[in-house]
């Protein structure tokens, strides 16, 4: 088997076909944003990269604060470590429950999907319904967990998977997220390391692409336009969800393709 050498990295973000403010935020090589327009990076795997997107919790205060606040810190403690681990998500917790205390943004609240690529190993940390994929050999496949209520439900027998999968409205609510507060220190934490291999890509994205798009039509845009060109790839799954009037949240996500 080759080794992968080098990554290709493209992370684009926007507010959906309704909205005029956007509570995700996107982080790639380092630079945090929530504007509209894609970025794009590359970089010897040796050297790692940083990617992720966080989405903001509407029901809470300050929502587009925290998911850049999110990212930030996410960022400073992963340069500050040399790594990711589960702890990291503690951390960041912990540090926004400090910075919001006292303030009108205490108990805000984002979900977090992140992966950091070094040497030939990607680690991925996820809270709440925030998603990574990985596609490979033309197949797509969810590799992070839904901290949602509907899957604790489906964990616990209280529902069936197709039971899940009609009442995603109904039980979609966050299980778990990253929440300014020490009354919310306790959630889910997804974490994982996996091998990189040449001419996989990894998909982060928040649920504003997954309410829009089903896993086939995920795979159908991936199928129809590939990897190689990963800036043009990521702009056509946004404007595939922007199309699509069933969803009219905000959609982020980062693709990274492995060479």
């Amino acid at each position: 088997m080759s080794t992968a050498a080098a990554l290709h990295a493209a992370a684009v973000t926007d507010a959906g076909w309704r909205w005029r403010v956007n509570q995700d935020a996107v982080l790639l090589a380092g630079e945090v944003w929530s504007d509209p327009g894609p970025r794009t990076a590359c970089c010897e795997l040796r050297a790692g990269m940083l990617a992720g997107v966080a989405d903001g919790a509407a029901i809470a205060p300050c929502a587009s604060r925290a998911s850049r606040t999110v990212l930030e810190l996410l960022r400073v403690q992963v340069q500050a470590a040399q790594g990711l681990s589960a702890a990291t998500a503690r951390t960041i917790q912990r540090l926004m429950t400090d910075r919001a205390a006292g303030t009108r943004c205490e108990g805000t609240s984002s979900t977090l999907a992140t992966m950091r690529f070094a040497g030939g190993q990607v680690q991925l940390l996820c809270v709440g319904d925030s998603r990574v994929y990985l596609w490979r050999d033309g197949q797509l496949r969810q590799i992070s967990e839904d901290h949602t209520v509907a899957r604790r439900m489906l964990i616990e027998g209280e529902i069936t998977a197709e039971e899940a999968a009609q009442a995603a409205s109904l039980y979609g609510d966050l299980d778990s997220a990253l929440t300014a507060s020490e009354l919310e220190d306790r959630f889910d934490v997804f974490f994982e390391t996996h091998a990189l291999r040449p001419g996989d890509a990894w998909l982060c994205c928040t649920d504003g692409l997954t309410a829009a798009l089903t896993q086939a039509q995920l795979w159908q845009c991936l199928a129809t336009s590939g990897t190689n060109d990963v800036g043009q790839t990521a702009n056509t799954l946004l404007q595939a969800a922007r199309n699509q009037r069933c969803s009219d949240d905000n959609i982020s996500l980062v693709l990274a393709a492995v060479l």
